[in-house]
């Protein structure tokens, strides 16, 4: 018989890592939808979301910004500004027919600090899927 060294204490249980950002994307995050917000239909494409508290109520009008780059962009929308969406609602239009590229969007404090990380995103040259939707959730 040989016997069986067990290590004392709890066995070890995997544990999530809170982000070092305030705030993630959801889980659902990023879908793809076709176009409701506006009458352009196919003629246009774009990223828009919602920005939620601990709560996963809004946030406050314009209490936090989203930053989108890539191919030749470099926007930022404040939360609010679409309310289509909710009333922390953001669009950011980003051409005039469904095309793949890909972009980054990170939601910011008023003064420009990243409070998310970035995401990057690629678009679908889809008619049905010509609005990604990605929504911010404050996680601590």
């Amino acid at each position: 018989d040989t016997p069986t060294v067990t290590p004392p204490g709890p066995s070890p249980t995997a544990s999530s890592t809170p982000s070092q950002y305030p705030f993630t994307k959801s889980d659902t995050s990023p879908f793809y939808l076709q176009n409701f917000a506006n009458n352009a239909g196919c003629g246009w494409m774009g990223v828009a979301g919602e920005v939620l508290d601990l709560n996963r109520n809004p946030v406050a009008a314009g209490s936090y910004k989203v930053h989108v780059w890539g191919n030749d962009l470099d926007e930022r929308v404040a939360a609010g500004s679409a309310p289509d969406y909710s009333p922390s609602g953001w669009e950011q239009f980003l051409f005039d027919s469904p095309v793949i590229r890909d972009y980054n969007v990170q939601l910011e404090s008023v003064n420009g600090t990243a409070v998310s990380q970035a995401y990057r995103i690629q678009t679908r040259s889809n008619c049905n899927q010509n609005l990604v939707r990605l929504d911010f959730v404050q996680n601590h």
